[in-house]
């Protein structure tokens, strides 16, 4: 028995040592971080809110730190300064994607922008994405018509419940959704049309089922087993994959190759124009990859901006003084007789500041998307090796004390210089649509129609708590898009007299 028990300690003594002068010499100038447990590595710190439990795990172990997703290790940046070196001074090193089961299915295996891997291919891609965002955009003419139209149809919805308290989700989806098809199809949908009704809801349960490092991504195991948010995905994918398919081809059978009448004859031509000059483009743009491309846009474009506009009525209810001072401030520049239109934007630089606070607060990408580094490298001072999957903390440089004052309280005026104008590069921890290779493609385009569509709700109303349901706190539901949990607001009216 003696023996045994000598033989037992004398292994485990064995093994403990040479794990040690492992995981020292691998552990060879990382940044710190938490002890991983075995097999979950450091999962149980997570929690169902992981930007806010990266932030409190940042107090102990720094700005930068090393953490576990089961085995896999990852490096999680909290601070502004430090995200600025990996996304801008070494973009290349930090521009890669991490491949996982969940991103392989939203992807279609890595193709499309938003979460394909960093290569040719997707340098080719991004190129005929912005093309053909900026053959669509040029002047912001077609875009402006298009908000504009749906935010007078979002209004008369509106209309119908002033001096009621409702949950605003479901009309500014259909607001927002309608403006996205235009742009890409070319043309509006009923609100009760069943395809239009199905799209929506594909959206809502996708945003709802994915989240980044998804347990059946950590543990493959788990996908041999019913997983409801696997079965939703795949289901959400399904719904949309049909619809986009057939306007591509419909769009590619009516193309002149003179006239660009939405984001699918832009794609079109942009992906002829990218052959013409180099004929291997040709094997990355199929119709499977201006698909994804398609796909990208879809999503990115009405379900970012639909969860960005939830967070802003939100807001507006839970600081109503906001409202007033830019309803006064439009009062001074336009008066009732019309709605605010884009040339509007510099001179109301209160609203243009409210639609940078509600970006800051909302924070809808905490992490954006997982980053990957494309080569051995290092940030701040640390050894990152090449295929490391790093997270860049947005929502923690935007709610960072050390360089935001009151963070949690929405302050439109902290974008506001002593002047009275916007200058948003006065705050430094602010990266709403990312930075460096990974920056949002449709940032322009995004502010446009948030400026548009909040500063015409303003002109027209104002959104007041619900006096029988309390507005929920601002941490949020964490998933694809950090969403507001449910709420109720009252609608009131403020002009009537209003040539829409």
């Amino acid at each position: 028995m003696w023996l045994m028990i000598i033989l037992s300690s004398t292994i485990l003594y064995v093994i403990a040592h040479v794990s040690f002068h492992f995981l020292k010499q691998y552990y060879k100038n990382l940044p710190p971080g938490p002890v991983p447990f075995p097999i979950i590595g450091n999962l149980h710190l997570l929690g169902s809110s992981p930007h806010v439990s990266m932030k409190q795990i940042s107090r102990k172990y720094g700005d930068i730190y090393r953490i576990h997703f089961g085995s896999e290790l990852a490096i999680v940046v909290t601070q502004i300064d430090l995200a600025l070196e990996g996304l801008i001074q070494k973009g290349v090193d930090f521009a890669g994607r991490p491949k996982t089961y969940t991103l392989d299915l939203a992807s279609g295996n890595g193709k499309g922008i938003a979460f394909a891997d960093y290569g040719p291919m997707w340098r080719l891609v991004r190129k005929i994405g912005h093309s053909s965002l900026r053959m669509y955009g040029d002047g912001l003419k077609n875009l402006e018509a298009l908000i504009i139209k749906e935010s007078e149809e979002l209004h008369k919805r509106l209309d119908q419940n002033v001096g009621k308290s409702i949950n605003p989700h479901h009309n500014i989806a259909l607001a927002i959704m309608n403006v996205i098809c235009a742009m890409i199809f070319g043309s509006r949908y009923d609100l009760d049309d069943e395809e239009f009704l199905s799209i929506v809801n594909s959206n809502v349960t996708f945003v709802r089922a994915f989240e980044y490092d998804n347990l059946v991504d950590i543990f493959p195991l788990l996908r041999l087993l019913p997983n409801k948010r696997l079965k939703m995905i795949k289901k959400a994918l399904a719904i949309r994959e049909p619809v986009l398919t057939r306007q591509l081809h419909e769009h590619r059978r009516k193309f002149d190759g003179e006239s660009v009448h939405d984001l699918t004859d832009a794609l079109i031509k942009a992906a002829q124009d990218a052959i013409e000059h180099d004929k291997q483009a040709k094997e990355f743009l199929t119709d499977d990859h201006l698909y994804k491309i398609m796909d990208d846009m879809f999503g990115a474009g009405s379900e970012t901006t639909t969860t960005t506009m939830r967070w802003a009525f939100l807001f507006f209810a839970r600081w109503p003084e906001v409202q007033d001072i830019a309803y006064e401030a439009m009062m001074r520049k336009i008066g009732t007789a019309r709605l605010p239109v884009v040339s509007d934007r510099a001179d109301l630089p209160y609203v243009d500041a409210i639609v940078h606070e509600v970006l800051r607060m909302a924070c809808i990408a905490p992490f954006a998307v997982p980053h990957k580094t494309t080569c051995d490298t290092t940030l701040g001072g640390y050894n990152i090796a090449k295929g490391t999957q790093i997270f860049f903390n947005i929502w923690a440089m935007h709610f960072d004390s050390r360089e935001w004052d009151d963070p949690f309280v929405f302050k439109p005026e902290r974008f506001i210089d002593e002047s009275g104008n916007i200058v948003p590069g006065m705050q430094r921890s602010y990266l709403p649509f990312s930075a460096g290779r990974r920056v949002c493609l449709a940032e322009l385009l995004a502010k446009v129609e948030l400026f548009l569509l909040i500063a015409r709700m303003l002109h027209q109303y104002k959104f007041l708590p619900d006096p029988d349901e309390p507005l929920p706190d601002i941490e949020g539901i964490y998933g694809l898009f950090l969403a507001p949990k449910p709420y109720r607001i009252r609608i009131t009216r403020r002009n009537t007299n209003c040539n829409l």
